[in-house]
């Protein structure tokens, strides 16, 4: 997966890591310190941040005939062997053309969301059929679906579908039963839509100018089909309403979704314990390895959790806007890419790399630099100073506190921080004093 701590900044989430999670474990530092710990898996949905910016073309159709053009870039897409296919010999979408209202966005939100006994799954290229009926041709589908678990009985909470198209960013849609958190706000009251009887509430964003003076524009569709809810998003130009109206069209002349495909799914083994402060470093795993934190730091939470992400204990503190998280687990495969040579300083000196990071840090090693990782035995108080920066941000309160944000390996153990207001030698001395140094 591919994530990043959204503690850093938003704008490195890749646009696919929601299907990568299904194929490999999630790495630990970029999505545990991004996601607050609760009683189950909390997923955090965003808008802008998903998507990167890419030049697009003249819009496909729904069912991937091409508009009559001269230009063979808009031919349909070629198959990828290494992804699920939507196809059908029939498509039911009607030949007439639809209009949607889009509703001018005014903010945007993150929602956190609890699912309980949280687990997924990745779709197949059957379950994709019967999930969008209605997507045939050579479109590239592919996705996960999340589950909700108790006493060893799941059930569906949402599937997210990620389709391709020739020249542009991915349509992702969410279906679930019954409602789809939005991530959008209209003020006032919305002006709604009809495509062959459903309503469809539609809205627009166009994002803010970045350093390179593009803006996005993000298309926003949330409907229902019976009891099965949609939320629809896509990140193009301003050109593109029309396409986004009749991808939404050949959703809904396709009829609900078959959710039944994706039932009776195997539930695996699950721990999410909370633990109290005075226990938390008695836990018997990870518990000696947890630094110990200034008392002016309030407690917040501690949590030991086995799940598809891994095995772990985290416990956060915080003192007005300052927050301290740590994340404790045995080594694994993708943390060894992290482990840096304390000579290699361009891998992890912050004072190399202004904000914005995205401007500043190289694409093939930005990783490792928010998260790079020392053995204990070569950390020294010089390293962890380099590690320090401020966001000096003029409307937190904390702008100017000192961030520290790092990993340091004892044997086999992996201790990540992510600390604010703390000093590099408070820091230090602390980490000094765990086992294995």
């Amino acid at each position: 997966m591919n994530g990043k701590d959204l503690i850093n900044g938003l704008s490195y989430l890749d646009d696919r890591l929601i299907a990568e999670a299904a194929e490999k474990k999630i790495e630990k530092t970029a999505t545990r310190f991004a996601l607050p710990i609760a009683s189950g898996f909390v997923l955090l949905v965003t808008a802008v941040s998903l998507w990167s910016y890419r030049q697009l073309h003249t819009p496909i159709s729904p069912n991937n005939i091409p508009p009559v053009v001269s230009d063979e870039s808009h031919l349909p897409v070629e198959s990828d062997e290494s992804l699920p296919s939507v196809r059908s010999e029939e498509t039911t979408l009607p030949e007439k053309e639809y209009t949607l209202n889009f509703n001018e966005i005014h903010s945007q939100t993150a929602n956190d969301i609890t699912i309980k006994g949280h687990f997924m799954e990745q779709l197949t290229g059957p379950q994709i059929e019967k999930l969008l009926p209605n997507l045939a041709g050579n479109y590239q589908a592919e996705g996960i679906v999340n589950y909700s678990s108790d006493d060893g009985k799941a059930s569906i909470f949402d599937s997210i579908v990620n389709i391709r198209s020739e020249g542009r960013n991915d349509v992702r849609m969410t279906i679930a039963p019954g409602e789809v958190k939005k991530c959008y706000i209209i003020e006032g009251e919305p002006v709604l839509s009809e495509i062959e009887g459903v309503e469809i509430q539609a809205g627009i964003f166009i994002t803010d100018k970045n350093s390179r003076g593009e803006r996005n524009t993000i298309y926003y569709a949330d409907f229902k089909l019976e009891e099965v809810a949609y939320y629809v998003e896509f990140c193009g130009e301003v050109t593109d309403r029309q396409f986004f109206t009749d991808f939404i069209a050949g959703i809904v002349s396709g009829g609900k979704a078959d959710l039944s495909v994706l039932d009776n799914p195997a539930v695996p083994v699950l721990r999410d314990e909370k633990l109290q402060e005075e226990n938390i470093y008695k836990e018997a795993d990870f518990g000696a390895y947890l630094p110990k934190f200034p008392k002016e730091y309030q407690y917040n939470e501690a949590s030991r959790t086995v799940d598809q992400n891994g095995d772990y204990l985290f416990a956060s503190w915080a003192k007005g806007y300052n927050d301290i998280r740590v994340i404790i687990a045995k080594l694994t495969e993708q943390d060894q890419d992290r482990i840096v040579s304390v000579q290699d300083t361009k891998l992890y000196d912050m004072s190399l790399y202004p904000i914005p990071w995205a401007d500043s840090m190289p694409m093939d090693t930005r990783e490792t630099i928010q998260d790079p990782i020392f053995k204990v035995e070569e950390l020294t108080l010089d390293i962890v100073k380099m590690r320090g920066y401020v966001r000096g941000e003029s409307n937190d309160p904390s702008g100017n506190s000192v961030n520290l944000q790092f990993g340091v390996l004892y044997q086999d153990i992996l201790v990540e921080v992510s600390t604010e207001g703390i000093t590099p030698e408070y820091l230090f001395e602390e980490l000094m004093k765990l086992p294995g140094k």
